[in-house]
């Protein structure tokens, strides 16, 4: 037990339990959780010991993790999470020690439960809220499905950072979606990166790009922008970027030519 790390960590449970929140507040509750793993539930007072000066603002916001019971009128603060798991380890280390001990009377139960133990475990150290609804499809892709999340948790702390009250959304179905643009679209992830940065800073997309469902739709566009916005800073006319700017003009082009095909294609079917 004294091997083990701090608490027991499920990434993609983590991952999807605090995107809403900003890097202080995920450390904050880090700390709350060994605080809790150490001692077993936490006063009010030992929480605003642990936070600091900050602790006000900082306990608003991740105060919904933890739960209150009352002991002989005292209140006390904790995680159910992180409770049940350590009840978890506990009863698996247990077994683990009456087996080497020769103390289990039971060897065959005892085996089932640790084998039904060692497995619950290890199932659950998978990123189950994120990959649970992405499909089997890309269950042997975990390069992509971790981008699929990182592109996520991107954007969405972005959004967060210039609209403080954005309405967390479903970010499994997010994620799903990133994962398509990754996977279907194939755009490269350094692509993806540069362009969810970009339209974040620019004054028009920043409020039209509020999804990933919307950043696919209007993707090409966006790269096309992006790579526009980048040139302008460089002298249009040098010989080296002029054959640049002749194809940034040739896809602007292009693109006007699928809209303006695209907008006939409608009329004429509206027409008939």
């Amino acid at each position: 037990m004294a091997k083990d790390p701090a608490f027991l960590f499920y990434p993609g449970d983590y991952i999807a339990g605090t995107m809403h929140l900003d890097f202080t507040c995920k450390g904050a509750y880090v700390d709350l959780l060994m605080l809790q793993f150490n001692r077993g539930h936490m006063t009010l007072d030992m929480i605003h010991h642990m936070l600091g000066h900050n602790c006000g603002q900082l306990w608003g916001q991740i105060q919904d993790k933890f739960k209150i019971e009352t002991i002989n009128g005292t209140e006390f603060y904790f995680n159910e999470r992180l409770r049940l798991e350590k009840q978890k380890r506990q009863l698996y280390v247990k077994s683990r020690v009456n087996n080497i001990d020769g103390t289990n009377q039971h060897k065959k139960k005892g085996k089932k439960t640790r084998g039904h133990m060692t497995s619950h475990m290890e199932d659950e150290n998978e990123d189950k809220k994120l990959r649970s609804k992405i499909g089997d499809e890309i269950e042997d892709k975990r390069g992509e499905n971790q981008d699929a999340i990182k592109f996520t948790q991107l954007l969405f702390d972005l959004i967060k950072e210039r609209k403080i009250d954005f309405k967390t959304p479903d970010l499994n179905k997010w994620a799903e979606i990133m994962d398509r643009i990754i996977r279907i679209d194939h755009r490269e992830s350094e692509t993806i990166e540069a362009v969810i940065r970009w339209c974040q800073t620019d004054d028009f997309w920043q409020d039209n790009i509020l999804s990933p469902a919307k950043l696919r739709k209007q993707f090409d566009q966006l790269e096309m922008k992006m790579k526009k916005a980048e040139y302008m800073k460089l002298p249009k006319h040098t010989r080296a970027n002029a054959q640049v700017w002749a194809e940034i003009e040739q896809e602007e082009q292009d693109e006007k030519d699928r809209l303006s095909k695209e907008a006939l294609g409608v009329s004429r079917n509206s027409g008939s």
